[in-house]
């Protein structure tokens, strides 16, 4: 939910140009790219995915440009084919949204660690009043809430699910909600069938805007135990909802969900730890307010639209020196 043109011009409001990939096609893009080149002779070009990155090769007309190359994360998780990693490499500077992603880059593709930045992502000023907005009216109960695309395996809702058994075995008001869809909705329905827990689990399926928003106000708790995450904004929407978080020790999640400061760290695929870690605090109201609270100190402090603003003001004077 972060807008990065808003994010460009709230740093430099009157030096933005943006070239809008939609309905050109790749030799369209390639074309507009090439007279915007010449039109604006831009300090800095930055590509918003690596499948745009090589366009850097047709683009480089003055020695003053300065190239930046944005990741986010499965697409550094893999070697890159060989024209985007050669692409990928020539950038001047790699901004990776999470550690992770910028040690995956390192380690599978080769990128020099000098080369990359490291820059989060954020919550835009709407999105973020809005979910804070839910914290007043949270009530204390027993309800757990997940968002994620609803995929095998990877996101860990299988393991979650399962150990969903185990919890409402220990809490039977207990209720958890699956906010998400995708191929593997069905086999999670059979799954929660299997299992005989029906009436304690819910999948919503996918939502709007103001609905995920109540969503996170009616929950008291969040659980994503994925095996990786590029970065993990539903992590945000979360924590600045006030909710602690239960995530995997895996992937970026643990630079956003700090163990035992803003939520739980579980191993992937142990789902005794996660039914664990979910009993512990459903049974704990007042660790689950602090742990909350906490969580929505640190988006407050580090990752709302000033923050980010700032450090991408700082990204662009680094990118332009080169």
């Amino acid at each position: 939910m972060l807008t990065w043109k808003s994010v460009y011009k709230d740093s430099y409001p009157d030096y933005l140009q943006a070239i809008k990939s939609e309905g050109k096609g790749r030799i369209g893009v390639l074309v507009q790219s090439l007279l915007d080149n010449s039109r604006y002779m831009p300090n800095v070009v930055m590509f918003m995915h690596v499948n745009f990155s090589p366009l850097i090769a047709s683009m480089r007309f003055s020695r003053s440009t300065r190239f930046v190359t944005l990741f986010y994360g499965r697409e550094a998780w893999a070697r890159l084919p060989w024209l985007r990693r050669t692409a990928a490499l020539a950038s001047d500077r790699i901004w990776s949204i999470s550690r992770y992603t910028s040690e995956q880059l390192s380690i599978v593709n080769g990128v020099p660690p000098q080369k990359i930045r490291h820059f989060r992502l954020g919550l835009n000023e709407g999105h973020y009043r809005a979910l804070t907005s839910e914290v007043a009216r949270r009530k204390a109960g027993l309800n757990v809430l997940t968002v994620s695309r609803l995929v095998e395996r990877s996101k860990g809702l299988e393991d979650l699910v399962r150990a969903w058994q185990q919890v409402v075995a220990r809490f039977p008001a207990a209720r958890l909600r699956i906010v998400g869809d995708g191929p593997a909705r069905s086999s999670l329905q059979a799954l929660v069938r299997e299992l005989g827990i029906s009436s304690a689990v819910a999948l919503s399926g996918t939502v709007n805007d103001s609905e995920l928003v109540s969503a996170y106000g009616d929950a008291d708790l969040f659980v994503l135990p994925s095996a990786q995450e590029g970065f993990g904004l539903v992590f945000l929407e979360a924590m600045a909802a006030g909710l602690p978080v239960i995530a995997a020790d895996s992937g970026a999640s643990p630079e956003l969900v700090q163990d035992g400061v803003t939520g739980r760290l579980v191993r992937f695929g142990d789902t005794s730890g996660i039914s664990d870690a979910i009993c512990d605090l459903l049974g704990r109201p007042g660790l689950r307010t602090k742990l909350g609270d906490q969580a929505a100190e640190r988006v407050k402090s580090d990752f709302t639209m000033p923050v980010v603003t700032r450090k991408m003001a700082e990204l662009l004077e680094d990118a332009m020196r080169g």
